[in-house]
């Protein structure tokens, strides 16, 4: 699937006088429609020569008019015709021209019909000390290709769209890219991460090459993985990559036997799938859109109590950032670590046990109520002179420079489990049946490979254990599109799906954000439709002068 492109701000003039004269430019506008690229399967009737046929319509609105071409007058642009070949080519060279001897490309049975399937692998040096193995590897220039599609990391914690004809250009790493070709047909890349602790994603370079760009942070040699698919469609030849990467995650030997024993006896306990309805069915109130960041118990009291009056039931509370207790007040977010399990007692003197019981008792509809917090705690991570911090061995990780840059201090790995049993079991007997755990992309932002390799693994498969323990399916993961968890942890079948956010914020007062927030889901629901998770598009927000 290529998305088409952006259509322009000219006025639409067209006038309909009759319903008869609706009927007829409705048809012929969306079969095939103008301004979109339409693919035609093969018959008899295929053009010899491969690529697009273009198309418009003249029209006239009664025998007197004029004729008019729809080009001219309307903001629609010419569609496209894509005529696929009855005899698609059967070797990847067909398709991707000049790519680097150092791969290793082996041809694999899909499992979709009417595509073919390839691996693409290279191996990618040993950490040395702190420092990631690093390589670049071409893939080569797609052949005769008429538009592009990728999903790219827009930024560390999110997936976006982009597109484009000609050249292959996005300005981010793509996880996934396709290219609809001159023949109909469908060329899809996946770079495989999360195996071996070794990151991979796809780039542009100055001559339309794909390259596989590749950090390995182990400390033996590891394996740059691309998954390449032709297909008739964009849906089936996506397909044919995302099930064959589920096996090689499969086949993954990075998680322990004691952590696969612990999921296996965890699961055992009559988790079930279905139960997620009572969980995402209900309607839900967020504190962090109406509240502010200045939060305390009293103002979630009276926002239920205005809600009650109004008789708009809620079945789920999200009790969003800021009920913590954490360090360093008055400085940047990523400068306040986490003290202790307990509320800060500013916002809640009486400790969240009181605050959940307080209002389970005066909300006997609310069903649920979950807290935030971040993976590694807070946005800053660890207090290093916090409660945690004298509970908990920590360790010292140096962040990678930008947003976050500096150090921060993180519960040690060999602690990290103990930790979260005891966070999620203080919640539980608090009161808090769910949790929302945000700021996951922060496992990539560490910038040591001994640290990555240490971390990124055992802090996803102890928030897994311990959220499926304690809340069953009832969490929802937030800032997670890192390849890393993409393919570690969600893409994985042997767990009930979990509730994944699917894009970025919702900015409800930045109306021109929408149409773009919308489009960003629906493109980056192609791929995590793929996954085992449930896609979450964020908060929808009501206006009070809808309801007051």
């Amino acid at each position: 699937m290529v998305a088409g492109d952006l259509i322009d701000t000219k006025p639409f003039q067209l006038k309909f006088v009759r319903v008869a004269q609706m009927l007829l430019f409705s048809n012929a506008l969306c079969d095939p429609p103008l301004g979109q690229a339409t693919v035609i399967p093969p018959d008899r009737h295929t053009p010899s020569r491969p690529g697009p046929v273009y198309f418009t319509l003249k029209y006239r609105l009664s025998s007197s008019d004029t004729w008019r071409w729809m080009n001219e007058h309307s903001n629609l642009k010419d569609g496209e015709l894509y005529f696929q070949t009855q005899n698609p080519p059967g070797d990847l060279v067909d398709y991707l021209r000049g790519f680097s001897q150092d791969l290793s490309i082996s041809q694999v049975e899909s499992e979709t019909p009417h595509t073919s399937l390839w691996s693409l692998t290279a191996t990618v040096k040993a950490a040395e000390g702190k420092a990631s193995g690093v390589i670049d590897t071409s893939l080569g220039v797609p052949r005769s290709f008429s538009r592009w599609f990728s999903l790219v990391r827009i930024w560390s914690p999110w997936l976006g769209p982009r597109h484009g004809k000609g050249q292959f250009s996005p300005t981010e790493d793509a996880v996934l890219a396709s290219f609809l070709r001159m023949d109909g047909l469908h060329l899809v890349l996946l770079a495989v991460s999360g195996v071996d602790d070794v990151l991979t994603a796809l780039k542009p370079d100055a001559h339309g090459n794909v390259i596989v760009h590749s950090r390995n942070d182990s400390t033996e040699e590891g394996q740059a993985r691309v998954l390449a698919a032709v297909g008739t469609t964009f849906n089936t030849a996506l397909a044919a990559v995302m099930y064959h990467a589920r096996k090689i995650v499969r086949g993954d030997n990075a998680m322990s036997q004691a952590v696969k024993d612990e999921m296996k006896a965890t699961l055992d306990k009559d988790i079930k799938a279905k139960w997620m309805e009572n969980w995402y069915d209900g309607l839900t109130y967020c504190t962090w859109n109406a509240l502010g960041q200045d939060l305390h118990e009293q103002k979630i009291f009276d926002a239920l109590d205005i809600l009650k009056e109004k008789d708009i039931r809620i079945t789920n509370l999200i009790i969003d950032d800021n009920w913590q207790s954490v360090d360093n007040h008055g400085e940047s977010q990523f400068q306040r670590g986490w003290i202790d399990f307990e509320a800060n007692k500013e916002g809640f003197p009486n400790g969240l046990k009181h605050t959940a019981l307080t209002i389970r008792d005066k909300h006997p509809n609310i069903q649920h109520i979950a807290v935030w917090h971040a993976l590694l705690g807070y946005w800053g991570a660890v207090s290093p002179t916090g409660n945690i911090a004298k509970t908990y061995k920590t360790r010292e990780v140096r962040k990678s420079k930008g947003l976050a840059g500096g150090t921060m201090t993180v519960v040690h790995e060999d602690d990290v489990p103990r930790m979260y049993d005891d966070f999620y079991k203080f919640l539980l007997a608090s009161g808090i049946d769910s949790v929302k755990t945000d700021a996951q992309f922060f496992l990539d932002v560490m910038d040591d490979a001994d640290d990555r390799r240490r971390f990124i693994k055992t802090y996803q498969d102890a928030w897994t254990i311990a959220s499926l323990r304690y809340f069953s399916i009832k969490a929802i993961s937030c800032m997670s599109q890192i390849p890393q968890i993409l393919f570690h942890t969600q893409l994985p079948t042997n767990k009930p799906r979990l509730m994944v956010r699917n894009s970025d914020d919702f900015f409800p007062d930045v109306p021109s954000s929408h149409p773009f927030h919308i489009f960003t889901n629906a493109l980056t629901s192609l791929l995590t439709s793929h996954l085992n998770v449930l896609p979450d598009w964020d908060m929808l927000y009501v206006p009070h002068s809808l309801w007051f």
